[in-house]
């Protein structure tokens, strides 16, 4: 790993590098002439020790994809705001607490996940992604959503499971464009399956709180969430059957 690390200080040399992917190396930090590497359109750095990010990392403008996840980041440099083309940045399985400050800014993001942290809360800001369309934000510690999130209405598939969720902002009904939603594994009362009929969708399943008659002659058409309690009492193949039938249901999902 040594002489790995050794190579990484040269990396100036790769200055027309478009695709540079170092995962599962043991990395534990990053040369500070990395921002060196301007061509970079894609950076995976998954599966390592990092603990930080230079400052120089910002230089990396053309960037439209990053991988980090399953690292040790508990926070980024103020520089990645200028990431301005990045679309897809996996934060997964690191130490955050809380959202980044330069991440707010990445305002053409389109696939974000940061599951598996230690987030409490989303701030305010966090509404000014306006460009989201996949979110993945379960397995953290979040008691609610800000009221603000509503206004991520491209949201086409979001992940908000395993948190301590016990209620979700009104201004929920307004992602409309909601294809799939898992939110099990929360504290929500029945009482919120209201809410998200609002959004059109009629079968959710919270932990603790399965409905009742499900059958396959009610899925909802853009989703099915299903425990894995209920698919005993479910013939698959008419399943399969109504998924062929119903070309706009996008995901079926088992827990």
């Amino acid at each position: 790993m040594e002489r790995f690390n050794v190579g990484l200080k040269s990396i100036e040399i790769f200055d027309k590098l478009e695709n540079l992917r170092l995962g599962y190396n043991e990395i534990a930090e990053l040369p500070s002439n990395i921002g060196d590497l301007s061509m970079l359109k894609s950076l995976a750095l998954n599966s390592n020790n990092i603990t930080s990010l230079p400052d120089s990392i910002g230089n990396l403008s053309n960037l439209t994809f990053c991988s980090l996840d399953t690292n040790k980041l508990d926070d980024l440099p103020n520089s990645i705001m200028n990431w301005s083309k990045l679309s897809t940045l996996n934060l997964a399985n690191n130490q955050f607490k809380t959202i980044p400050t330069g991440l707010l800014q990445l305002n053409n993001l389109n696939w974000l996940t940061l599951s598996n942290n230690l987030l409490t809360f989303l701030p305010d800001e966090f509404s000014q992604l306006i460009n989201l369309i996949d979110l993945q934000i379960q397995a953290n510690r979040l008691t609610s959503l800000p009221e603000s999130f509503g206004q991520l209405n491209k949201l086409k598939h979001l992940h908000i499971g395993w948190n301590q969720l016990t209620s979700l902002p009104t201004s929920f009904k307004n992602l409309t464009n909601l294809e799939l939603l898992v939110a099990i594994s929360n504290m929500l009362p029945t009482g919120y399956a209201d809410t998200l009929n609002n959004l059109g969708f009629t079968n959710f399943s919270f932990e603790g709180h399965k409905q009742e008659n499900l059958s396959i002659e009610n899925i909802p058409e853009p989703m099915l969430i299903l425990k894995e309690t209920d698919l005993d009492s479910i013939d698959h193949m008419s399943i399969l059957k109504k998924v062929v039938s119903i070309h706009y249901l996008q995901h079926i999902i088992s827990f």
